[in-house]
């Protein structure tokens, strides 16, 4: 088995691994309508990163990280949709989950952090 062979064998048990991960979470989520322990700008963001994913996966021609990242962008698509769905019988909006958010601080906070352990 030549070394791509092998490789391209990683991936798919990784997918397959991580398909059956997100499958308990998945069916947690359906059952339980609790999507509260994520947050709106995670799943959002995880949408828009696992598509990224996707797109370099099809242009270095992987089919394993277009696949696991495919599958990745409908699993975070799914628990955004589940969480506006929801929060909205709650009767919550979009702008009450965003305007609740320290989105913007919190990157700031995060960024200051990381800026004064190599600063000093």
């Amino acid at each position: 088995m030549n070394t791509f062979h092998l490789i391209e064998l990683i991936g798919v048990v990784a997918i397959t691994l991580a398909l059956i991960a997100s499958t308990f979470q998945f069916l947690y989520v359906n059952k339980n309508h609790n999507t509260e322990s994520f947050s709106f700008e995670y799943l959002f963001l995880m949408v828009i990163i696992e598509f990224m994913w996707f797109i370099q996966g099809l242009c270095k021609g992987s089919y394993t990280i277009s696949i696991a990242k495919a599958i990745g962008c409908l699993y975070f698509a799914w628990l955004l949709y589940l969480s506006i769905k929801y929060n909205i019988h709650k009767g919550k909006t979009i702008k009450d989950l965003l305007e609740n958010k320290t989105f913007v601080e919190n990157l700031k906070y995060m960024f200051n952090n990381i800026k004064s352990k190599f600063t000093g």
